[in-house]
Formats: C-alpha cells, sequence, structure tokens
C-alpha cells in the first residue's frame, strides 16, 4: 500500500479496513491462500502494522519483531565470513526480502550494544555515567554550551581565511559553519549531548561493521564531555561534519560524479607522489657531495658513524608519498584500535601531539638544513616558490613529521637541545 502511495507521508494514507484489504486480495496472491487458513491472525496483524505505519513506527517494529525471522539464525556465521575470496560471479544473498534487511540491521544494533558492555572493564559502564545530568534544565544548558562551542572561532585550528594574500576566500568549513540555521545549531547541539551520554553508557548508535570508529572508555560522563568540548571549540571541522550526506546516499544520488571524483583523487594522488619524490631527489643531490666527502671506506655500507660527528638522520618514513586526498574510512587493525583507545585525553595528552603548522615547519626545515637544503634567499622568487612547496608536502606526511619530533625529543633527552624549536 505505501508503494502505492509513493511520495506520501506513510502516517497519512488512508489504510482501508482489514476486512476490506483481505478482500481485496486476488486469488492468484500467494497470499490468499494463508489468508484465508490466517483470518484472525491475518486481521489483528494488519490492525497492528496500520497503528504502527501511523505512529511512523513500522520498520523499527518490524525490526523487533523480526528477531524471530529465519535470518537471525545464520546472522552469526554470516558475519564471520569475509568477503574474500568469495566469488563476485557465484554470491548468493541470504537476505530474501526487505523484512530480512529490517531485523538483520537491528540484529546488527544489539550486537554492537552486546559487543561493547561485554568487554572488559564494561561494569565500570553504570559508574561512569553517573553524572549525566538528568534535570531538564541542566541538560539544556549544557546542549547550549555546545552550541557556543560550535559557534566560536577564536583559537581554532581550520584557518579562516584560504589562498594569496591577494586574493583571499573563507575557508569552505567556516563558510558552512557560518551558514548552519539556528534550527540546525540547536538540534546539533541536544544530537552532540545524545551521542556523549550513548557514548558513555556503551550504546553508541553506529553500525556493527562501521569501519574508523574505535570505542574508548572514560571515567566519567563529565571526562568524556571535556575532550568533546575541547574538540567543537577548536575544530569547526568537527562541527559541520555531521551535516554532511551518509556516503552511501550521495553516491547513488550522483553516481557518475562520485567515480570522476575517485578517478580525480587518484590522479592528484599520483602526481603529488612524484612531487614528493621529486623532492627527496632534490634534497639527495643536494647533499650528495657531503657525503662523498665524509665517506669512509673502512665504514660499514649498511650504517653510518655517529661518533661525535654531528647528530643521526631522523628515522624519516619509508614511503613519503603515502598522502592519500581521498580520506574514506578505511579499516584499522587490533593494535591500532588498541592504541587508539587507549590515547590520553585531549586535557592530558602531550601538547606536542597536535603541532601548529609553524612548528611542523619549523621541524622540516631543519630537517632540510641537515640535508644540506638551505632557504633560497627573498631575490630568488622561483627558488623560494619551489622551497617552500617542498617544505609543504613534507609537512603533510604526519608519519615523517613525527619521526623529526621523535628525534628531537631524543636529542634534547641526550642534553643535545633546549627544545626551543619543538
Amino acid at each position: 500500500m505505501q508503494a502505492d502511495h509513493i511520495g506520501q507521508d506513510p502516517t497519512e494514507i488512508a489504510y482501508p479496513p482489514a476486512t476490506v484489504y483481505t478482500a481485496a486480495i486476488s486469488h492468484t496472491d500467494p497470499l490468499s491462500p494463508l489468508v484465508a487458513q490466517n483470518a484472525d491472525f491475518t486481521i489483528g496483524a494488519y490492525n497492528y502494522m496500520v497503528m504502527m505505519a501511523k505512529a511512523d513506527s513500522l520498520e523499527s517494529s518490524m525490526a523487533s519483531l523480526g528477531q524471530t525471522r529465519d535470518i537471525i539464525n545464520i546472522m552469526d556465521d554470516l558475519a564471520s565470513t569475509r568477503t574474500y575470496p568469495l566469488n563476485a560471479q557465484g554470491f548468493s544473498s541470504p537476505i530474501e526480502n526487505e523484512l530480512d534487511v529490517l531485523a538483520a540491521k537491528k540484529w546488527c544494533d544489539l550486537k554492537r550494544h552486546e559487543q561493547t558492555v561485554n568487554w572488559e572493564g564494561a561494569e565500570e559502564l553504570a559508574v561512569a555515567a553517573q553524572d549525566w545530568p538528568r534535570d531538564p534544565a541542566a541538560q539544556k544548558a549544557k546542549a547550549e554550551e555546545l552550541c557556543q562551542l560550535a559557534l566560536n572561532e577564536v583559537e581554532i585550528v581550520d584557518n579562516i581565511w584560504h589562498g594569496s594574500a591577494n586574493n583571499q576566500k573563507v575557508n569552505p568549513i567556516i563558510k558552512k559553519k557560518r551558514g548552519m540555521s539556528a534550527l540546525t545549531l540547536a538540534i546539533f547541539g541536544w544530537d552532540a549531548l545524545f551521542a556523549v551520554r550513548d557514548c558513555q553508557i556503551g550504546a553508541p548508535k553506529i553500525p556493527m561493521f562501521a569501519t574508523g570508529y574505535v570505542y574508548r572508555m572514560y571515567e566519567s560522563f563529565q571526562a568524556r564531555m571535556a575532550d568533546v568540548e575541547e574538540l567543537f571549540r577548536t575544530s569547526k571541522a568537527a562541527v559541520v561534519n555531521h551535516l554532511a550526506a551518509p556516503p552511501l546516499l550521495k553516491s547513488v544520488a550522483q553516481p557518475y560524479r562520485a567515480i570522476k571524483t575517485k578517478q580525480t583523487n587518484q590522479k592528484n594522488n599520483n602526481e603529488r607522489k612524484e612531487t614528493i619524490r621529486a623532492a627527496k631527489d632534490l634534497m639527495a643531490n643536494a647533499n650528495e657531495d657531503d657525503e662523498r666527502s665524509d665517506f669512509d671506506p673502512d665504514s660499514d655500507d649498511e650504517e653510518r658513524s655517529t661518533d661525535g660527528e654531528g647528530e643521526d638522520e631522523p628515522a624519516v618514513s619509508e614511503d613519503l608519498s603515502a598522502m592519500h586526498i581521498d580520506n574514506g574510512n578505511e579499516n584499522i587493525d587490533d593494535q591500532e584500535m588498541h592504541d587508539q583507545a587507549n590515547e590520553p585525553p585531549l586535557n592530558q595528552a602531550d601538547d606536542n601531539n597536535n603541532l601548529d603548522d609553524n612548528t611542523k615547519r619549523d621541524l622540516v626545515v631543519q630537517w632540510m638544513v641537515t640535508q644540506g637544503v638551505e632557504q633560497p634567499p627573498d631575490e630568488d622568487m622561483n627558488g623560494k616558490t619551489a622551497y617552500m612547496e617542498h617544505v609543504q608536502l613534507l609537512m603533510g606526511d604526519d608519519d615523517f613529521v613525527e619521526a623529526l619530533q621523535a628525534d628531537a625529543h631524543a636529542a634534547i633527552a641526550n642534553g643535545g637541545g633546549d627544545g626551543e624549536n619543538i
């Protein structure tokens, strides 16, 4: 019936009485003999579904009732079967219809909650959420505070302006944030508040197999909220990300554009890799003569002597080109999930873990000096432009910058520096 009224609100459809509906079923319809054999059940089920449809709760009620369907008996096996190396042409979906889909997705939601509350330390969840504000006025005050932090543009990590000094434009992230309506902002505050609560009690509303999601335990609701407040205060990208359309819905709305975007990303990534390789070659060539003059024929080719002569080279990432423009969710391994879940809260973290651009630039420039690459003079505009492009590319490689930072800390620990440049 809903399919016959596409575009109409399901709560406003004039559903006919059960007796009229059953009488209208054709004798050739597979439902006909079932209705005849189970008349009372059919009428009761129909009336129940109409009531749920008018309450806009039909899908959720069918999903809950669907936990008795046959599909549920094989969900564990399906969840543990990886798609590789399944045969693409030979794959047969075990999900038969829309009711199976609703039931399967509900099973995943229940499983996600079960996994969360059954992990080690889950017994602390109830205690950890005891400071959740239960008074509506206190909840409203906290939601308003989140809205106010979202509006803040002082001491943020996002650049307000993009472009050159003569052609500056507002950062698209800032533009989106400023374009939010008062209604969107108000709902954002409450959504964020409830999201913190659900996460703190171990019931985050996230699909079971969502990638890029790591659950981390906090000792209290306020401790988690403190980090969330700091995030929204400093990052406007975190604020506007909730406005983005779900990736699947966005893809099916414009599949052609999605394909072109991926192709463009791949082309840009390849070009960026070549540029970084060129930067590395430039550095290597600039320092080649010094390396030859310092060569010791009695030293091991595989090792570099550092007996009191200069500092060790920083532990640079093997592949400086791993800089992807397309930031889609990726599966992360168990060790990485464990590391992320056990990182200290923002208010306890080492400030050097969140380096600003100036600090990153200083680290990269200092490293380039150790490689014999000096910054060109101001009058050499072409050389200075090329130099700064190389600096920017290296700054964008997080692994590389982290290696430089770690080397700087090690130098200080060993008495090799005073830390002024970190």
